[in-house]
């Protein structure tokens, strides 16, 4: 874990001197939270400089300014958070630096994966459920499209866990919690993310305590009081809540249907935006079993790609084609295969086509690995992260 964060910091360590060389080309009010980055990091002042090199990205996305040196200007601002371990803000931080690298070119998707993997550390440490949700899918989706090539990349995906009990509510009571959701939202629920985080660990333990119709109330509530996006609609905030209502569906109420008709009409719509860009199915406890054969062999990562039929109706989805490059191909695709003849699909609720086109991505990666001679026992802890998309921009 600490491998994979060096990883980053060394990748990007470089492009400080990029940052440097573009000083002249920066607008004022950029040049002077950089220069005030450069000298509280000379004198030593660690948390002076993470706020300027904060400044100095905050400033540098609205500014006109060349994508070399506005990627340094990110990873300036994410080595400063980083020796100084704020989570909080490398979680927000992360996955915004690490989408501009994305977007540049294949030699700089490696990085992106490293800085998704930040990501999900920092998340875990903090018990944002935004990020994690963002994070982990966009991950695999980098996985698909270059892991095959680079399985150590995969490292770092496979470390943290979902939130839990981490993070600011953790020690709370659920009452606690429940008093701590409610005057968020009198108050207009000024902040979203938090907001959210909140609500979705109220959910969970009201889960885990069977209050099914409490959890159902407090998830409308949520989903109602955040904004929505002028762009695209569904904001990542209803999405972390929505991540909630398929498996409540299921446990909760024993429904299989859509669930639109349990929403509220407020939120209706929202909910079925949710399943025509997020694949649904009933029961996300159904685990991919990670084959013995590689784990004995140490055949530690691999990325399988599913190409899936799912019916609008809901049920079974059929299996188009199957990608895997590596090893022990037969034992990935079996594990996978039962997996999805073991799924349901949750209906659409205002289906536009018979069958929908999804991409499953499962990422196999063994956490653990023990190994010796003689009467020394092997041991081995293998995990599996599944993730499905609608789109057919992954391994192509």
């Amino acid at each position: 874990c600490m491998k994979t964060l060096w990883c980053v910091l060394g990748a990007v360590g470089a492009w400080g001197v990029m940052a440097h060389c573009a000083l002249a080309q920066l607008p004022a009010d950029v040049e002077a939270s950089y220069l005030r980055y450069v000298q509280s990091l000379e004198a030593g002042e660690a948390r002076a400089a993470a706020a300027a090199a904060h400044d100095t990205w905050i400033a540098a996305q609205g500014a006109d300014i060349e994508p070399d040196t506005l990627r340094a200007l990110g990873t300036n601002a994410v080595n400063a958070y980083w020796d100084l371990e704020d989570w909080q803000v490398l979680a927000e931080l992360a996955p915004e630096v690490a989408r501009l690298h994305d977007r540049f070119d294949e030699d700089e998707e490696e990085t992106a994966f490293l800085l998704v993997s930040l990501t999900l550390q920092a998340a875990d440490r903090v018990g944002d459920h935004v990020a994690y949700g963002q994070a982990l899918p966009w991950g695999l989706r980098l996985a698909a499209r270059h892991g095959h090539a680079h399985r150590s990349w995969t490292e770092g995906m496979l470390v943290p866990d979902p939130p839990g009990a981490r993070g600011e509510f953790a020690s709370l009571s659920t009452p606690q919690l429940a008093a701590v959701v409610d005057d968020m939202l009198a108050g207009g629920a000024a902040d979203q993310r938090r907001l959210t985080n909140a609500a979705v660990t109220l959910i969970d333990r009201h889960v885990e305590d069977e209050m099914f119709d409490s959890a159902w109330t407090r998830l409308e509530q949520a989903v109602q009081a955040l904004s929505e996006d002028e762009a695209t609609g569904l904001s990542v905030y209803q999405h972390a809540l929505f991540s909630r209502a398929s498996p409540l569906l299921t446990r909760g109420f024993d429904d299989h249907s859509s669930g639109a008709d349990r929403f509220g009409p407020a939120i209706r719509g929202l909910w079925c935006d949710y399943l025509q860009t997020t694949p649904t199915v009933l029961d996300p406890g159904v685990e991919v079993q990670f084959p013995m054969r590689p784990m004995v062999n140490g055949n530690r990562y691999a990325v399988v790609e599913t190409e899936l039929s799912v019916p609008a109706a809901g049920g079974q989805a059929a299996i188009v084609q199957m990608q895997y490059e590596g090893r022990e191909q037969d034992e990935y695709f079996r594990s996978v295969t039962e997996a999805i003849e073991a799924s349901r699909f949750r209906p659409q609720c205002r289906p536009d086509q018979a069958d929908y086109h999804v991409r499953r991505v499962d990422l196999f990666g063994l956490a653990e690995l023990n190994e010796g001679r003689g009467r020394v026992r092997f041991t081995a802890r293998g995990r599996v992260e599944t993730a499905y998309f609608t789109d057919r921009t992954l391994g192509d």
